[in-house]
């Protein structure tokens, strides 16, 4: 979609477990939707792209996202977590925004959570998910990381990526094991945590566990957070240079 900002990162916003919409900061309409959004909210994508976001909600509960809307734009950096339930007193959801850009326009995210599973981690745990098979399944090496780059979790691409048996292997162990970020690369992630940019794309190089280093290209996506912000990151090797 030619509005939205461009997440190369597509492929990581649609493989996300947690349920994320964008909407347009001035408009409060749908901009993007995950295939986890869709599924939370028991509708079709396509139904929920370009809808606005309040429409989603019953009376009371709109009034409560509007006021956290409005709280999360005038003071940008913070988020707003409110609780509320779907029109026809339908699920109960936690709600949680934030502000970023894209230059040159402004977006909100929504992060959403059935309140029965309190965060990311009780979301994909219990998500009988054709969207985390998909993960699995793909050649694209997908991993999420908490503030200070230690894995969450890695797909089987990444695993393979960095000759390892196990998702075991990897969970806790810091991402700079394996890629070897540059003064530059880490001074452009904090930029982009502190401009609230959407993603960021640079290359660097992976050092898999006994094997020949390779020439990688990175993208990262933050997601904020207060003190529980986390990082989704692709990794696609680049074709050697003869």
């Amino acid at each position: 979609m030619h509005s939205t900002p461009s997440f190369s990162s597509e492929s990581l916003f649609a493989a996300s477990l947690e349920p994320v919409l964008i909407l347009d900061a001035a408009t409060e309409a749908i901009v993007e939707a995950n295939p986890a959004a869709a599924q939370l909210l028991s509708v079709d994508r396509s139904a929920l792209v370009g809808k606005p976001f309040l429409q989603i909600f019953d009376t009371a509960s709109s009034l409560v996202v509007q006021n956290s809307l409005a709280t999360v734009r005038s003071a940008p950096g913070g988020t707003e977590s409110v609780r509320v339930r779907t029109q026809g007193g339908g699920t109960p959801l936690s709600v949680t925004v934030s502000l970023f850009r894209a230059n040159p326009r402004t977006f909100l995210l929504v992060r959403l959570a059935a309140t029965r599973h309190a965060g990311l981690g009780d979301f994909r745990a219990d998500a009988p998910s054709a969207v985390f098979h998909a993960i699995e399944a793909t050649s694209v090496a997908f991993l999420v990381t908490d503030s200070g780059f230690f894995l969450e979790y890695a797909n089987r691409a990444f695993i393979d990526l960095v000759g390892l048996a196990s998702q075991a292997d990897v969970r806790a162990k810091s991402l700079a094991r394996w890629l070897k970020f540059t003064a530059a690369d880490l001074e452009r992630l904090r930029e982009q945590v502190s401009h609230r940019q959407a993603a960021t794309l640079f290359c660097t190089s992976l050092e898999p566990e006994q094997q020949p280093s390779r020439l990688v290209e990175v993208c990262a996506v933050v997601v904020p957070n207060g003190q529980d912000t986390c990082w989704g990151f692709t990794v696609r090797e680049l074709p050697r240079l003869n």
